[in-house]
């Protein structure tokens, strides 16, 4: 326990009473930035201003108990129609609760509606800033156990810490980092029991839990963390929905529906994580989520993961979004899928593709280095296994190519593009690379005929011919550590390579959306004949 000025003395609880109204007596004694100190000893707790929350922390408050098994806050059984259990003021900042336990108390309470979405046990402020939640144990939630914040607000919480903290008997969601930004899960456990239709008055399944999510969230990491479903209804180890920038590594699973569910996520990482006993697919990768904003789930990075007998494939991919061109970029690589003697998964790889009510899209999945043990059925298969490409990582991959010759150019002077080859977004990768080759051939005379690369619209590369036949065009462009900086090898020389004294060419092309490269060509003379004969781009991915 830290020292405290004479202004700032931890309000001691006990001293209030032992109601409700006591409780929050001591609270608002405490004032903003106080501390509240909750000796051992057991204080059940209800709504007592039928507000729909039982305690409110305010702004600054540190509330810390006398440990795990000493301290425990716990719902009263009279309660039944409570919104959330413990709430945190909105746009609090340098909160925290630590050291004690929470209990929802949810064998005692029968719910008056469905709290799959409206009931918490601990709710973090919408809009907060530097939370933390440290050796709790929060355990018999009806609904959601710890979320961070509000899912329908408009702003983030920032910077929300979450360790050493146990979830047990969740009834939909364990540690839920909802609309926040800069969260870190480190070193919890979460046990779900999401509770069926026969559980509840209102009479709807809750339909899924989770161990931990990031759901609305942006550069959330979840780390040495163990998660396990109990019960029959499905509940994701650990979700990514909605979000992007999200990391995941070091996990356990156990006997959940996933171990990794991924879905409308840009830019997640999930790796060094271990699933034992899934009861469905070891990974859903997709973009289906319905009434989100988000149409993809691209640049998902799965790798050095250990998945022990699912009861379905070891990943699933799909791209349905509906209303939308779907589209899912996701690779696969070093991971250990494993197949015991008792185990029966029915898939490896498995790349649904697009399908309806997708209107269109794309499902690129790249895998390599995976490592199948035991008589796995259908390693890499699926409608759309044919796009499951190889190591994007440690070689060149072609993006489009053709040797077939153009229709010949001529009749006017306007700069024309002969081809335009599309590049998907995140296709190359902050460290990536492009190769554009290009084969000309033209009238041998004085005149001028140019051929240019222009990559985004901007000019990459001009070569202006004369008294020649033919031209050999390369050029490259690479990434700076960044999606949107590029640099391009020596532009005015036809081959790419040697000396000039033309300054470095730099582009700042957003590649983390799709681009065109444009092969153009422009005659002086508009009788002058001109023909791109073959060309390739080939990408090269490097994060």
């Amino acid at each position: 326990m830290g020292k405290f000025s004479l202004k700032h003395a931890p309000i001691n609880v006990r001293r209030f009473g032992e109601t409700t109204a006591d409780f929050a007596a001591a609270i608002l004694t405490a004032g903003v930035g106080g501390a509240v100190y909750w000796p051992r000893g057991v204080y059940e707790f209800e709504d007592h201003d039928d507000d729909g929350v039982g305690l409110t922390q305010l702004s600054g408050q540190r509330w810390y108990g006398d440990g795990r098994g000493a301290t425990i806050l716990r719902l009263s059984a009279s309660t039944s129609a409570i919104i959330a259990a413990i709430n945190t003021a909105d746009f609090a900042e340098d909160y925290s609760i630590e050291d004690m336990t929470i209990d929802g108390n949810r064998d005692a309470i029968t719910p008056a509606t469905d709290l799959y979405g409206t009931f918490y046990l601990v709710w973090g402020p919408r809009g907060g800033k530097r939370g933390a939640y440290r050796n709790l144990r929060l355990s018999n939630s009806w609904g959601r156990t710890l979320q961070t914040s509000k899912e329908s607000a408009a702003e983030y919480a920032e910077n929300v810490r979450v360790d050493g903290v146990h979830v047990v008997n969740a009834g939909t969601k364990g540690i839920s980092a909802t609309r926040t930004k800069g969260a870190k899960i480190t070193n919890c456990s979460s046990e779900v029991n999401p509770y069926a239709a026969a559980d509840h008055p209102g009479g709807t399944d809750a339909g899924s839990g989770s161990c931990f999510e990031a759901n609305a969230a942006l550069d959330v990491s979840i780390s040495g963390c163990r998660g396990k479903q109990i019960g029959a209804v499905p509940a994701p180890g650990i979700r990514f929905v909605n979000g992007s920038a999200g990391k995941a590594f070091d996990n356990t699973i156990d006997d959940a529906s996933y171990l990794g569910f991924i879905q409308n996520c840009n830019d997640v990482e999930f790796f060094s994580s271990t699933g034992r006993n899934i009861r469905g697919n070891g990974f859903f990768i997709g973009d289906s989520d319905v009434g989100q904003p988000a149409d993809t789930c691209k640049r998902v990075r799965v790798h050095h993961n250990k998945i022990i007998d699912p009861s379905g494939a070891y990943v699933l991919i799909r791209a349905n979004k509906p209303g939308y061109d779907a589209f899912v970029e996701t690779f696969i690589h070093d991971n250990d899928f494993i197949k015991t003697a008792t185990g029966a998964p029915t898939h490896g790889i498995y790349n649904g593709g697009v399908e309806a009510p997708a209107t269109g899209g794309e499902c690129i999945v790249h895998q390599w280095r995976n490592n199948f043990v035991g008589s796995i059925p259908n390693q890499l298969s699926g409608p759309a296994a044919a796009t499951i490409q190889p190591d994007p990582d440690h070689g060149w991959e072609i993006i489009e190519q053709s040797s077939v010759a153009s229709v010949e150019h001529t009749g006017t002077t306007a700069e024309t593009t002969i081809k335009a080859i599309a590049v998907k977004g995140g296709r190359v990768g902050a460290k990536g690379r492009l190769r554009i080759l290009a084969h000309w051939s033209y009238d041998n005379n004085a005149n001028s005929k140019i051929t240019r690369v222009r990559f985004g619209g901007s000019q990459v590369t001009a070569a202006t011919n004369t008294t020649s036949a033919q031209q050999r065009l390369e050029v490259e462009i690479g990434n700076r550590d960044s999606l949107s900086q590029q640099i391009v090898s020596i532009p005015g020389l036809s081959s790419g390579f040697g000396v000039t004294a033309t300054a470095v060419l730099e582009l700042a092309i957003d590649t983390s959306v799709d681009q065109t490269i444009a092969l153009t060509a422009q005659l002086a003379v508009a009788t002058d004949k001109i023909r791109l004969r073959s060309y390739s781009v080939e990408g090269f991915y490097e994060i």
